[in-house]
């Protein structure tokens, strides 16, 4: 899109992200400044004689050069009247109402189900974070995800989607696969994630068995809402019924659509595996598991993990995976971090290294549209060399 005469917009200029660059109005414009990744730093908007900046520094913002806000995991703080306010959100993220620390209602809105807002209510200054928690462009009308601008009044982007390439049944404008009561926009970022994962395929009666799985992991990805790559650790668990007889373990690899946040809480998944019998050699599994907002793809891949197995089987499972503390910017992670972490996980500093900065190098790919995924031919050759690399995924988008 490069006019929209409705809304007064005689022209939009794009940058080689495909993000708006400059927007001209009748009235003015706005222009925009990203980093090389795509991550918005700030807006100049032109309306008459008056021109408003606003700065973005992570969850800090700045209006006209003056510290304006700074967002927090419940809500945000005020600077301009030193005060905290706290939102409370739907299964979708949507900010449906922000309170004062008194618990006076100080914000409310209602959303049409791409986004549009109506019956709003605000006292004070209005938190324009609102729709899935992502930034509403008041001289727009747009809602600015991370990658790409909805339109709320038309429930689609205006950007190419840019994994448009990856999954071809769906329309590179649609907003969320249409699914806007179940799903929110995943907008095509996947974590990585590693872990020490044991499992057993036990018999119970004729054909019929019961698989249980235990797993300690880190997840690399992003985090909804907040600038940078973060690493977290987590345990899982699961049980399910299966068909088959063995056991299996190892260190399994995962990619996952969706941010971080999309890992943690109650899953379903499928999955088998087959191992080398009786002799208990190598062998390997594949494992498909989802959430409320996301889906894992990966295991003990023969060619891109490290582990074993004997026997083998099939089966499904409900799964429910913990966070053990809040995920970590991994600029602040330390060298002795790291090494605590490869230990508990059985592997080398090395390896973990290595694995960290596979799936850094991944995720940057992804956000600035230049997904390189390597061939077989490569991941086994790392394989040999005794590195782990994550595994490929499709994302639920």
């Amino acid at each position: 899109m490069t006019v929209d005469k409705n809304k007064g917009i005689t022209g939009i200029t794009y940058n080689y992200l495909n993000l708006p660059d400059r927007v001209t109005m009748d009235s003015g414009y706005v222009a925009y400044t990203y980093d090389a990744a795509g991550m918005k730093l700030k807006k100049e908007a032109k309306n008459g004689a008056n021109i408003k900046t606003t700065d973005y520094v992570g969850g800090i913002q700045y209006a006209d050069g003056t510290l304006d806000f700074l967002q927090h995991a419940e809500g945000r703080y005020l600077f301009t009247t030193s005060a905290y306010e706290y939102n409370l959100t739907d299964h979708l993220g949507n900010v449906r109402v922000t309170v004062d620390v008194t618990g006076a209602v100080v914000q409310r809105d209602d959303y049409y189900p791409f986004g549009l807002t109506f019956n709003s209510y605000t006292s004070g200054d209005e938190n324009k974070y609102k729709f899935q928690g992502q930034e509403h462009q008041d001289e727009t009308g747009w809602d600015s995800f991370k990658w790409r601008n909805s339109m709320p009044e038309l429930g689609r982007f205006f950007n190419v989607d840019p994994l448009a390439e990856d999954y071809y049944y769906n329309s590179p404008y649609a907003f969320s696969e249409n699914k806007v009561t179940a799903h929110i926009e995943l907008e095509g970022l996947e974590a990585v994630s590693i872990q020490l994962e044991g499992r057993g395929i036990f018999p119970v009666a004729g054909n019929l068995s019961v698989t249980a799985s235990g797993a300690y992991g880190l997840a690399v990805g992003t985090r909804r809402g907040q600038d940078g790559i973060y690493a977290v650790q987590y345990v899982s668990g699961s049980l399910g019924p299966a068909g088959g007889i063995g056991l299996s373990g190892g260190i399994a690899t995962y990619a996952n659509s969706g941010d971080l946040e999309d890992l943690s809480g109650f899953g379903f998944g499928v999955g088998g595996f087959l191992g080398a019998m009786p002799t208990g050699l190598r062998g390997g599994s594949f494992e498909f598991n989802t959430t409320a907002d996301g889906t894992q793809y990966g295991g003990l891949l023969p060619f891109a993990s490290i582990g074993g197995a004997a026997g083998g089987g099939v089966w499904v499972e409900g799964s429910y995976t913990e966070f053990l503390g809040e995920p970590i910017n991994l600029t602040y992670m330390s060298a002795e971090a790291v090494g605590q972490l490869a230990e508990s996980l059985g592997i080398a500093v090395e390896q973990l290294t290595e694995f960290v900065n596979s799936a850094t190098e991944y995720i940057n790919n992804q956000q600035s549209q230049e997904k390189q995924l390597p061939s077989l031919e490569e991941m086994k050759e790392q394989f040999d060399l005794g590195y782990i690399v994550p595994s490929d995924a499709t994302s639920n988008y």
